[in-house]
């Protein structure tokens, strides 16, 4: 099990930037009081973290390589990283908490409240945001680690990987649940976490099912990397949703692939050189730099209220992407290790450099 666990798959370097990118552009949006016309559509490279994840993935899937140990390998890459941001969660919780007690007024949100009530973290920690709603709201953006291991759950249990016919079903009904999220924008309702996970399984299933088509293609290599590509696609996925949220989001599960497919032809960058290295750690943080941005701005919100002081959105997204790159950068180093090997012991698996 454990040489499965190990099996070689290639790396795409320029991918992880992409990766990584994306992890910063989600930043953006979350800053309340930036100009929402410039980054309103960039949720959307939430989406391109499902594409991404399987094209990447799919070869993994489409192996000998058992179902069960394909999603072991996958709990050993996320739950570590969900348990880390739901601990500063917690923690700031409780420092909310008792500042609301001290001062006799509400704090960052209400905390521990009725919303919010502490059995949740468990099924948060279990990422069943959406599964089960009230868990969403302890840390926002697990919602996405939590789609996607749900859709790694679907695919390997359907072996879609496998089967065009499956593949198409779970596309057919992401894109049933995933048309709820943008007929109800206003009004959450009670299906709307749902609606997430149907976004993970389009992105997921378009994912994989780009990367069958790349490998069936012959071998390209590219030098050049496409800047004018890296404008165009964000700015007609950014013109399509100013006119409407579902025309943006199609327009980011039919463009973010050209952006993918591209990439996935460029030649790796050298070896110890500046460009291996910075796609590299990028790819390599980009989790948590999504995953602990919520943690950087409650305690950012924290901060300013008891000095007093404002700043622009401007200095806020320096702070967020700072902040979120050093925090993910620590816990990279200096947590999740030593994570792994309890997180390990519970699937009874070893850890590996080419965790999923």
């Amino acid at each position: 099990m454990a040489s499965e666990n190990r099996t070689p798959i290639r790396r795409f370097l320029w991918l992880d930037f992409l990766r990584g990118w994306a992890a910063l552009a989600v930043i953006t949006y979350h800053v309340k009081h930036g100009p929402s016309a410039i980054f309103g559509s960039n949720y959307l490279w939430v989406d391109f973290f499902f594409l991404l994840s399987g094209f990447v993935l799919y070869p993994r899937l489409s192996t000998s390589v058992s179902s069960a140990t394909f999603l072991k390998a996958r709990f050993l890459r996320l739950f570590p990283i969900a348990l880390v941001a739901l601990s500063f969660s917690l923690f700031l919780e409780t420092v909310s908490f008792i500042e609301e007690k001290i001062s006799h007024h509400a704090g960052l949100t209400p905390a521990f409240g009725a919303t919010r009530p502490l059995w949740s973290i468990f099924f948060a920690m279990a990422l069943a945001q959406v599964i089960v709603p009230v868990s969403t709201y302890w840390v926002g953006a697990l919602w996405s680690l939590s789609a996607e291991w749900w859709a790694n759950i679907l695919a390997a249990t359907l072996k879609v990987a496998n089967s065009t016919g499956r593949a198409y079903l779970m596309l057919a009904l992401g894109l049933i649940a995933a048309m709820y999220n943008f007929t109800s924008h206003v009004d959450r309702g009670a299906l709307f976490e749902i609606s997430l996970l149907g976004r993970a399984l389009v992105g997921f299933t378009i994912g994989m099912l780009i990367r069958k088509s790349f490998e069936s293609q012959p071998r390209q290599e590219n030098s050049q990397l496409p800047l004018v590509l890296f404008v165009i696609v964000p700015l007609l996925i950014w013109t399509a949703w100013r006119y409407s949220p579902t025309l943006g989001w199609f327009a980011a599960e039919l463009l973010f692939p050209v952006l993918i497919w591209y990439f996935a032809t460029l030649r790796n960058p050298h070896s110890n050189s500046l460009s291996e290295k910075i796609s590299t750690n990028l790819g390599r943080l980009s989790f948590g730099i999504y995953a602990y941005q919520q943690a950087v701005y409650e305690l950012l919100t924290l901060v300013l209220r008891k000095t007093g002081n404002e700043i622009t959105w401007e200095w806020t997204i320096v702070v967020l992407v700072l902040g979120s790159v050093s925090l993910s950068f620590l816990s990279n180093r200096f947590v999740e290790p030593r994570l792994a090997p309890l997180f390990a012991k519970l699937v009874r698996v070893k850890t590996g450099p080419d965790t999923l």
